[in-house]
């Protein structure tokens, strides 16, 4: 164990004595940031950011001012999520309201902290769309859904229909309706506000926002939507849902990522197959007359399938993350199938034994995966070229990408762990809440 984190360690064990005498310093801009800062920030976040952890670090590291000023740009996080109550999460200890201000005015203060510091469109972008009208829509871990109609960027939450302002995908069917997938259940809009959408076998009961209750929303090639519900996967026929029955047996999944059995339809593709994403149990390909199971045993990364996309000559390509129940399994990553064997990438880093989360077939022929803790690479058919530079590198230092989107006139748009981001050509920038625009980035071949 280092000098550092012992000390650190030695740190919270006092903290909390120091933190009952901090809020006495009223003067906010001017209090000693050791002596009444610093003692209410351990206290209050030790819990999420342990000393053991790279992650909290340089945040509970943090020993005066000038370190504070050295990592500006995380601590303009900590400020913007103490103001919006976003931290401390709402399961742990709370600060008195006037902690809580103490600690964001001093920040502001003594940073000059500017709008444009936290301006992001949302801290967690987990999904992005673009409806046949053209209309771009984004779905956050907080705050809802978000749509721009190429004149105003506008929220969705709970207030407008929604079951929980987690949403985490999207789509939309033959006549143009919009399908929502959030994690309280599956929700259609009308143009003005979201109705939660019954599905047979539905028990999330649309009150209950966690992983653990999601439910999400798929295209097909046909323009069919379909609705993964708990274990159940169902398709639309215009009219009703229907069970589509997949053949895992969920009670034989010895390790899975979240939830063991859930299934999702991942592709649609060329030939016309179906392929179903699984948490545990892997792949299954219907090709309209029998399926074929594809787990680690034949190739995959892992039995944990996240994503699956199609290339232009043909090669199916896997994302997967690894097991954490019962326990961390340390594969994961993606491979790709040729329609005979599997092959894998050992040589760039992050795309074996890392948690891939998305992975997107390019309209010029190029695979872009996210590679979580590395970067976003992209393969041009004979090697791997990584991107890891932005413009808010303390925003995707940790580089989650959750999804991808590539609009009709070839614009990429990432979600990160970290915001929305677009892709110039050479590295990602943050896109603005204020004055957001498609064109707010220029690409730079």
């Amino acid at each position: 164990m280092s000098k550092f984190v012992i000390f650190l360690i030695t740190v919270l064990a006092t903290a909390a004595c120091e933190a009952q005498n901090a809020s006495k310093d009223s003067n906010s801009g001017k209090a000693d940031f050791a002596k009444t800062i610093r003692p209410l920030l351990v206290t209050y976040c030790a819990n999420c950011h342990s000393p053991g952890e790279s992650e909290g670090l340089e945040f509970l590291g943090a020993m005066t001012e000038a370190d504070v000023v050295k990592h500006r740009g995380l601590f303009a996080t900590v400020a913007e999520q103490m103001k919006s109550r976003a931290m401390p999460p709402g399961n742990e200890e709370q600060p008195l309201d006037a902690d809580r201000k103490l600690v964001v005015d001093w920040l502001t203060s003594n940073l000059k902290l500017m709008p444009s510091d936290t301006d992001r469109i949302s801290q967690y972008v987990v999904a992005a769309f673009q409806d046949r009208k053209g209309a771009y829509w984004f779905g956050t871990m907080h705050d809802g859904a978000a749509r721009y109609d190429g004149k105003t960027l506008q929220y969705f939450t709970e207030k407008d229909g929604l079951p929980t302002n987690v949403v985490t995908c999207f789509a939309e069917d033959k006549r143009g309706n919009l399908w929502v997938g959030t994690h309280a259940g599956i929700c259609g809009f009308d143009g003005e506000k979201f109705s939660r959408v019954n599905v047979v076998g539905d028990s999330t009961g649309g009150n209950q926002a966690n992983a653990l209750n999601s439910a999400s929303v798929q295209n097909d090639r046909d323009g069919n939507v379909w609705a993964s519900v708990g274990k159940k996967i169902y398709r639309h026929d215009g009219k009703s849902f229907t069970e589509f029955k997949v053949p895992v047996e969920a009670t034989k999944i010895s390790s899975f990522a979240i939830v063991p059995g859930r299934i999702s339809l991942r592709l649609h593709d060329k030939a016309g197959n179906l392929w179903f994403g699984t948490d545990g149990s892997g792949a299954y390909k219907f090709d309209g007359k029998k399926f074929t199971h594809f787990s680690k045993a034949n190739g995959l990364c892992s039995n944990n399938v996240n994503s699956i996309v199609e290339d232009q000559q043909g090669n199916i390509w896997f994302a997967c993350m690894q097991s954490y129940q019962p326990t961390m399994t340390g594969d994961g990553g993606v491979c790709r199938f040729d329609g005979t064997s599997f092959t894998r990438f050992f040589d760039s880093k992050g795309l074996s034994g890392n948690d891939i989360y998305t992975i997107h077939a390019a309209k010029d022929g190029k695979v872009w995966i996210g590679a979580s803790g590395v970067g976003a690479y992209r393969f041009d058919g004979d090697k791997f070229t990584l991107f890891d530079k932005t413009d808010k590198p303390h925003w995707t230092r940790h580089f989650g990408v959750q999804d991808i989107l590539e609009d009709r006139d070839g614009r990429l748009w990432f979600g990160f762990s970290g915001g929305l981001f677009r892709f110039n050509g050479k590295s990602f920038f943050n896109i603005r809440r204020k004055g957001f625009s498609v064109d707010s980035v220029k690409a730079s071949q």
